[in-house]
């Protein structure tokens, strides 16, 4: 299993997202989306969606960084995971 990754990036000490190219489509999808979050008590969370169409694939994973740095009282910049281990961005 070789999936090529189409995107990743985070919102540092917040929540990172890496989007997969699975390479052939299933009845899954074709691209899957790895989320992985911080939660108030300090446990970390992965979760994994998947999406048939690249753009949908890509818009969610922006919109769900969005959305957890707002929940956080931060913003998302798009490229931020550049100061993050796991989530250099890729683009």
């Amino acid at each position: 299993m070789n999936w090529e990754i189409l995107f990743r990036d985070a919102v540092p000490k917040v929540a990172g997202v890496v989007v997969y190219d699975k390479g052939a489509q299933d009845a899954r999808g074709r691209f899957c989306i790895a989320k992985t979050m911080q939660l108030p008590n300090g446990q970390m969370r992965t979760t994994q969606s998947n999406r048939k169409q690249r753009p949908a694939a890509l818009r969610l994973a922006r919109n769900w960084l969005a959305s957890r740095a707002k929940i956080m009282g931060v913003e998302y910049v798009p490229g931020a995971g550049a100061g993050t281990l796991l989530f250099k961005p890729i683009n």
